[in-house]
């Protein structure tokens, strides 16, 4: 089972810049990539502009270029952080899009605050302190943690068992945790050393509705160990909170009758991710797994969006 259609996009969000734009032929954008930014997060700035340029059709800029200046490698260096950011202020920048490491973010995101620059990112957070420029597409862990309560709701579930992985996962699952809402978790830490035991405790409890609140390969990891504990069975019903399932082999387990539910935020299907996919995999080879995870995809542009935004 699949719940789906929300997605935020990079297109839509650069709508905020339609005010800055209403006068000008072009605008300066900025995409700041830090060393362990993969290279799907970089080509997706690339399509994403050349997407919107080729696309003016029926676009909240009409008339106007995004004149894109990459940045690679950034660093959340004291002296030069700063000079880079103040540099693209006063060469006159209308947004900032990037990185996704938490510490390049939160560093950036202060900057871009002092200069006002308008900053766009796609990473998952769970702070609430947002800065006044800062726009966050990826969904808010209090969301998630309703949809995740709603969906236990639906199915009837009052006692279950949540793995989670670490605080974030505890965030996320706050709902479920609220001792009014009379549902009563057992709650598991796992031990990414030794899944087996985690799963062992899990068994113990008699329950056959379980949680997973973990990354995407981790979760992959936990079903693989599960399958060959005999966890994988028409008698398990299974709820994960990743939002990259899609990246997940569970096709192999549909032998088993298992019940495996998650959510779905974007539409894999959709031309435009397919497109980006093709591309990667043209330039990396045919060995190259092409498949987008979600911070990616939230940031392939939509232009009907973007127009909708004005």
């Amino acid at each position: 089972m699949w719940s789906s259609h929300l997605w935020g996009t990079f297109a839509c969000h650069a709508a905020l810049l339609c005010g800055i734009a209403a006068s000008l032929r072009t605008v300066k954008i900025a995409g700041i990539f830090d060393e362990r930014s993969p290279l799907q997060t970089q080509k997706v700035f690339q399509y994403a502009v050349q997407n919107i340029n080729e696309g003016r059709s029926g676009s909240a800029l009409p008339g106007t270029t995004l004149v894109p200046r990459t940045i690679r490698d950034f660093r959340a260096d004291l002296f030069l952080g700063p000079k880079i950011i103040c540099d693209l202020a006063e060469e006159g920048t209308a947004a900032v899009f990037g990185s996704q490491r938490e510490v390049s973010t939160a560093f950036v995101a202060s900057l871009a605050n002092v200069t006002n620059l308008p900053y766009l990112i796609s990473r998952w957070k769970t702070s609430t302190k947002d800065s006044s420029m800062e726009i966050n597409l990826h969904p808010d862990h209090q969301a998630t943690s309703r949809a995740l309560f709603d969906l236990i709701r639906y199915f009837n579930w009052t006692s279950f068992a949540l793995i989670y992985d670490d605080a974030g996962s505890l965030a996320r699952a706050s709902t479920l945790l609220d001792g009014t809402n009379k549902l009563k978790p057992d709650i598991f830490k796992l031990d990414r050393s030794d899944i087996e035991s985690t799963l062992r405790d899990v068994q113990s409890t008699g329950t056959s509705f379980i949680v997973i609140d973990c990354p995407g390969p981790v979760a992959g990891e936990v079903l693989k160990v599960a399958k060959e504990m005999d966890m994988i069975t028409f008698y398990y019903h299974y709820i994960l909170s990743t939002w990259d399932i899609h990246l997940m082999d569970v096709i192999e387990y549909s032998a088993t009758f298992v019940n495996i539910t998650s959510f779905q935020l974007v539409d894999m299907e959709d031309p435009r991710l397919m497109k980006l996919s093709a591309g990667l995999k043209g330039e990396k080879g045919p060995t190259f797994n092409q498949r987008l995870d979600i911070s990616v995809s939230l940031s392939v542009p939509d232009n009907s969006s973007y127009a909708r935004i004005e």
